[in-house]
């Protein structure tokens, strides 16, 4: 873990003390970007079925999701091998059961139920530092915890000197490498890559100058965040390879009263169309199996004469005895 604490450590410094945060350098999308993953990542957490006493953030920065944890968790230990942002998270994210730390001795001595890493992964350029702090993870998995990962993927991956964007097939091997089962993934929209229409409207408005701070509060809260087809950014939830693992379902929509209210009248009407479909086609049935029954002409062998006509709903005209 030694060139991931040196090197990144002095890089996150200078850009937090620059923006006061480690989040989005532009300043319009990380007000509107922050706001949205704490609102999609609270739902998750809420929805989340694992146990609920010790999570680990790794990678928290300035502690905007350590905080979002201990609403969920009774102990949460936030880790960031920037010093600066420990010191800002200790200023704005201090709360009783949060414990923010700069070093990783001991920090994978005690189980986690949870533990989060957004956007931190693609920053631990070397693959085989990867795997071995994936191990560290996956080994402080308590049975039926999951571990949540926040990334970027590319179709081909991409290199600089402080990031690897790995191909997401890439970086589930190693995962799978070591000891974690991917248990089910959403696609979380992109400002440039994979916009939602909102934060397009949202960033039309600020350059037009016509953008308030309701306006974008309503913009966010309205936003879904989760998109689908295919985006860069994705959301994966990973179980411990061997152990019970957690139950898929995390990212389903709750269904509100008027989403409810929709799905009832869709279903009403389209058992109404069933029921005229029927009716409709026993109906035109019964006029087309009019079926004509003509006897022999009376003989002296058969006294049975004349012509019946028959109305009966059976296609193949017959009667029972």
């Amino acid at each position: 873990m030694g060139h991931f604490e040196t090197q990144d450590g002095s890089f996150w410094d200078s850009r937090c003390l620059k923006n006061g945060h480690t989040g989005w350098g532009n300043r319009l999308i990380h007000a509107y970007d922050q706001p949205l993953r704490l609102k999609v990542f609270g739902q998750l957490f809420a929805r989340l079925n694992v146990p609920h006493f010790a999570a680990l953030d790794f990678g928290c920065g300035v502690g905007d999701f350590t905080h979002l944890l201990g609403r969920s968790f009774v102990h949460v230990v936030g880790y960031d091998t920037s010093a600066s942002a420990i010191q800002v998270a200790l200023r704005q994210n201090a709360s009783t059961g949060i414990t923010y730390v700069n070093s990783t001795d001991r920090l994978f001595t005690r189980s986690y139920d949870c533990v989060l890493a957004i956007t931190v992964f693609q920053h631990i350029t070397d693959n085989q530092e990867l795997v071995a702090t994936l191990k560290e993870i996956s080994t402080s998995l308590s049975p039926g915890g999951a571990c949540i990962v926040m990334d970027a993927y590319f179709r081909r991956s991409k290199r600089d000197e402080y990031t690897y964007i790995r191909r997401y097939e890439e970086f589930l091997q190693l995962a799978e490498m070591s000891g974690l089962k991917r248990i089910e993934s959403a696609n979380f929209y992109h400002p440039s890559r994979r916009p939602t229409l909102r934060f397009i409207v949202y960033y039309l408005a600020c350059r037009l100058e016509c953008m308030s701070e309701k306006l974008r509060e309503r913009l966010i809260r309205g936003d879904r965040g989760l998109v689908n087809g295919l985006s860069p950014v994705k959301i994966t939830i990973f179980g411990r390879t061997g152990t019970g693992l957690p139950p898929p379902g995390a990212f389903a929509s709750p269904v509100g009263i008027f989403e409810k209210i929709r799905r009832w009248v869709y279903s009403s009407a389209a058992l109404r169309i069933r029921t005229h479909r029927l009716s409709s086609s026993f109906a035109s049935s019964s006029k087309t199996s009019a079926v004509s029954y003509t006897t022999p002409v009376a003989t002296s062998k058969s006294p049975t004469c004349g012509r019946v006509k028959l109305l009966h709903p059976v296609g193949d005209g017959t009667m029972g005895s």
